[in-house]
């Protein structure tokens, strides 16, 4: 394999998506990660565990070049704002965020014209399926029964 190819290849395997989510049940508080799949698709992730109360929302998302070294630059911009040390959850509000990873992860950023979404909460009031078994939520007799 060419020096060219892997470089491309590792390019590949770096590439993915800094993300902050935010929960209803969590006021004040933000995770704030990388992935390499959609942000949605780690939000549904982390809101599958029992302890969690609401589903995460995907308030900002960022496409970048590199998902370890964006994170790495953003996580030590946090560091004071950090509630716990094997955490990735901070105390600061959502722009503060916004504002953070652009001063200090522009350089990862793919395309300034999208580097940021924002995406509305879900409604909660009125859940449509069952997290736990798939069927209607007002149907559900399930143990695990959880709004999605």
């Amino acid at each position: 394999m060419s020096q060219e190819t892997t470089t491309v290849a590792e390019s590949r395997c770096r590439y993915g998506f800094l993300y902050v989510l935010t929960n209803p049940c969590m006021p004040g508080l933000v995770k704030v990660g990388q992935t390499e799949r959609h942000p949605r698709i780690r939000a549904l992730e982390v809101s599958d565990h029992t302890g969690v109360p609401e589903p995460y929302v995907v308030t900002l998302y960022f496409e970048v070049t590199d998902r370890f070294e964006a994170e790495k630059v953003v996580m030590a911009a946090l560091r004071d704002k950090r509630l716990a040390n094997n955490r990735e959850f901070f105390r600061i509000d959502v722009e503060a965020v916004l504002d953070l990873i652009e001063e200090n992860a522009k350089t990862f950023l793919t395309d300034l014209r999208f580097r940021k979404t924002v995406e509305p909460a879900p409604s909660v009031s009125t859940p449509k399926w069952c997290g736990g078994c798939g069927q209607k939520y007002s149907q559900c007799t399930c143990p695990n029964k959880r709004a999605w």
